[in-house]
């Protein structure tokens, strides 16, 4: 498998349109584009509606999340995909029911902000609503998750708070009131969240991607701003990551990829024509990036970056890795992906649905889970 895809990988970098692999089988043609496609209508489903409490066994603080453990051995299966199947086990909506969505490192627990921008709950047995801010749904752009269970939104018109058990806003502070965020990593060692996104410029305060420029943004975790900036050389940033070398790495736009020390950003370089729109670091210390028209990447620590192949050319929209070390990609059109060597193969059959994958979680070797943005949670199994 990994030979077949080292000699495909000029042809998908190369061709319009390339070929889509079906789990162990040649692939079907697909048109690669350079920028995220709008979301698809999906299945009818069950979320609950807007207001509708949680039941009382919903209803308690936040679950704490589990300590690290260090990576345990690969499952030579794992590799094949073949050997997976995927199910749809909670049914969505429609695109758009969730805005962003974020699982508990380890857990199969998930929270999500919905199209009401209330804030919603999955561990297992369906969505539950959570007590939740007074926030229009439309401005929020991600959710993190912060220390002793508290959630952290951000999204456009500088919106930026913490939300505890009792669903009050606390917001944080902001320097420029236009700035958009799209990612955020949270370092609970350091007590630091770093936040990265984009501002209308000075001289062309238009939206569109020309007339802005990324922004990087660090806070304390009492919400209090300890380093801001603009990087010039980039329009916007969608993702950050720290790495093993106590740097921060954030990927966006056009392949865009900066690197963050010692409070300072640094463009590094354009690295793909396509835009980025998660990073994560794998145990060895290596970066890989995933973002729009299936595009992949690693990095290795001196920043030098390799195109990867990858089996499909839809949008890869998140990163998680699993217990073994190894990166899984959730994407357009309820596609799984997973790294196998240097090239990204596709674990997940048809299982019906054409909504976008925003998270994903690997809690176990045999297992991975994701959230739909129609809210559609699919789950795989290593048989």
């Amino acid at each position: 498998m990994q030979a077949f895809w080292a000699a495909m990988e000029p042809l998908l970098r190369n061709a319009t349109e390339v070929t889509l692999a079906t789990p162990g089988q040649p692939a079907a043609r697909e048109a690669r584009t350079s920028r995220p496609p709008p979301p698809s209508p999906a299945q009818d489903g069950t979320l609950p509606s807007p207001g509708v409490p949680s039941p009382p066994s919903q209803a308690t603080s936040s679950p704490k999340r589990p300590s690290t453990t260090t990576s345990v051995a690969e499952d030579p299966r794992a590799s094949n995909p073949a050997a997976w199947r995927c199910k749809v086990t909670t049914r969505g909506l429609r695109a758009g029911t969730v805005r962003a969505a974020r699982f508990v490192p380890g857990a199969e627990t998930a929270y999500a902000v919905g199209a009401s921008g209330g804030l919603l709950r999955w561990e297992g047995q369906g969505w539950s609503t959570l007590p939740s801010p007074e926030a229009e749904a439309r401005t929020v752009r991600g959710l993190a998750l912060l220390p002793e269970g508290d959630v952290l939104i951000f999204g456009e018109g500088a919106l930026l708070g913490r939300v505890g058990a009792t669903g009050k806003l606390d917001p944080w502070s902001v320097p420029d009131p236009t700035v958009t965020f799209h990612g955020a990593h949270v370092d609970a060692a350091s007590g630091t969240v770093t936040i990265v996104g984009d501002r209308p410029t000075v001289v062309s305060p238009g939206r569109g991607p020309e007339n802005r420029v990324a922004t990087v943004a660090q806070f304390a975790l009492d919400g209090r701003v300890t380093l801001w900036a603009d990087v010039p050389a980039s329009t916007r940033l969608r993702a950050v990551t720290r790495t093993p070398g106590g740097y921060y790495l954030a990927c966006g736009d056009w392949g865009a990829l900066v690197r963050i020390a010692l409070g300072v950003p640094e463009f590094v370089a354009s690295v793909c024509g396509g835009h980025l729109l998660a990073l994560d670091v794998l145990p060895s210390g290596t970066v890989v990036t995933v973002g729009a028209g299936g595009h992949a990447l690693s990095i290795a620590q001196r920043l030098t970056p390799t195109l990867e192949a990858v089996q499909t050319t839809r949008d890869l929209l998140c990163l998680a890795l699993g217990p073994d070390g190894a990166p899984w990609a959730g994407a357009a059109q309820a596609r799984l992906v997973r790294r196998v060597g240097s090239s990204w193969v596709r674990m997940s059959g048809e299982v019906g649905l054409s909504c976008g994958i925003i998270a994903v979680t690997v809690p176990q070797l045999r297992r991975v889970v994701a959230v739909c943005d129609d809210g559609a949670i699919i789950e795989g199994t290593l048989t």
